[in-house]
């Protein structure tokens, strides 16, 4: 925590930033807290922050910037986007929610549009002011934020909640750290004293954990969503149901759990689901085609791609490189479609050749299963990045290394 943080004044809290936020684009963070050093009842670099801040923040969170909240640089790195948050809250719903981990209170102001009442906890009183007071401004009334840590509350809470969300703070005194076990709250330590004032525990892990692994940890899962946002895997959302928790036959319960892809836009979502036991599945197998796939981030991630493409009757280039072509377009695929004009084994000469008879100079690179890093391919070749042209670098089910080249539209 940046060291003027730890001790807020009011003085900030309850300034009206509107004049300079508004304008912006006149502003330089630096340039401004050296020009106003001392013009304001507090801290400049205070406001000099909100500068940086918020060209950002007016993408991420507009309806807090809308109403000029004010954040910390930390909380704001570490909150949720608003299209994030309500997804989360379109999930779950009742008369209370208690939330573990509340930061900046992205994801509390979107629970409280699906319940009655929201308690939130944070550690850290000095942000929590400033988090009651965005509340008030953005009329989440129903938000009540305690300065309290999560295990002495849970340890002394009488109180029953419909829902209980946790996210975990990835980032520990000394670095970020991914192991489900490494983070605050530990949901090992605190799962069954939970269990006694809730039946569903909503838990946000890093998109870093495999979704197997956190199967065999966690036990007791209802479902997972792999959330994605413009094709970038920004979350993983675990259901944790008391009701699992009293299931005798993991394993039949592992076959129950529901599997979601999920990729979350302003204005629709794309969304793809399987009971877990449906997933596996015996894939076939092609190398060339009409027409090229690659599937969504969050299906990869889910590992609900396989069964996707299969579903389409769309064949696999192989089983880990999970690019996928087939003779037929399928509309509104999830995730990238491509013509396929080429398709070849490589080799660097082969490679060169081709590029230099086809007069492609400029091209889009992108590998998966495949021994070449794509600036290593790059140098190879000396294409620059863009264009129209895809050039997608892979290894088939047969084991030899495949260049696919693509494109959006009939031509080359």
């Amino acid at each position: 925590m940046i060291q003027r943080y730890k001790n807020i004044p009011d003085t900030f809290i309850n300034f009206d930033i509107s004049p300079f936020v508004n304008t912006i684009g006149e502003y330089d963070s630096v340039q401004f807290t050296l020009k106003h050093a001392g013009k304001f009842p507090f801290d400049v670099a205070y406001l000099a922050d909100q500068l940086s801040i918020y060209p950002k923040a007016k993408h991420k969170i507009p309806s807090f910037t809308g109403v000029y909240s004010i954040f910390t640089p930390q909380s704001y790195e570490q909150s949720s986007s608003e299209k994030l948050a309500l997804f989360k809250a379109s999930l779950v719903s009742g008369t209370n929610m208690l939330d573990l981990s509340g930061g900046l209170g992205v994801d509390d102001w979107a629970f409280s549009k699906s319940f009655k009442k929201v308690v939130s906890l944070d550690i850290d009183a000095e942000l929590n002011k400033i988090v009651r007071n965005n509340f008030l401004k953005i009329g989440s009334t129903n938000i009540e934020r305690l300065d309290a840590d999560a295990y002495h509350f849970v340890d002394n809470n009488v109180n029953i909640f419909d829902w209980m969300y946790m996210d975990a703070d990835r980032r520990n005194a000394e670095k970020r750290t991914y192991a489900l076990a490494d983070t605050e709250p530990n949901i090992f330590s605190i799962k069954d004293k939970l269990f006694e004032f809730t039946s569903n525990i909503l838990l946000k892990v890093s998109p870093m954990l495999d979704v197997h692994a956190l199967i065999n940890e966690l036990k007791h899962v209802a479902a997972i969503w792999v959330v994605s946002s413009k094709n970038e895997v920004k979350e993983i959302l675990i259901h944790i149901s008391k009701e699992k928790l009293n299931s005798q036959n993991e394993s039949s319960h592992a076959a129950k759990i529901i599997m979601h892809a999920v990729d979350v836009t302003e204005t629709e979502n794309t969304h793809f689901q399987l009971p877990y036991s449906a997933m596996q599945t015996e894939p076939t197998y092609a190398n060339d085609g009409l027409w090229f796939y690659e599937p969504a981030l969050s299906l990869i991630k889910s590992n609900l791609a396989p069964a996707y493409l299969k579903k389409y009757s769309i064949s696999q280039v192989g089983k880990h490189s999970i690019f996928g072509v087939s003779n037929v377009q399928v509309p509104d695929f999830f995730g990238r479609a491509f013509q396929l004009y080429e398709s070849f084994v490589f080799s660097k000469g082969r490679l060169k050749t081709y590029l230099a008879n086809n007069n492609i100079t400029k091209a889009n690179i992108a590998k998966r299963n495949f021994p070449m890093e794509v600036t290593e391919i790059k140098k190879l070749t000396g294409l620059k990045d863009g264009g129209e042209q895809y050039l997608f670098f892979t290894t088939d089910e047969q084991g030899e290394k495949r260049v696919f080249h693509v494109g959006k539209d009939n031509g080359r």
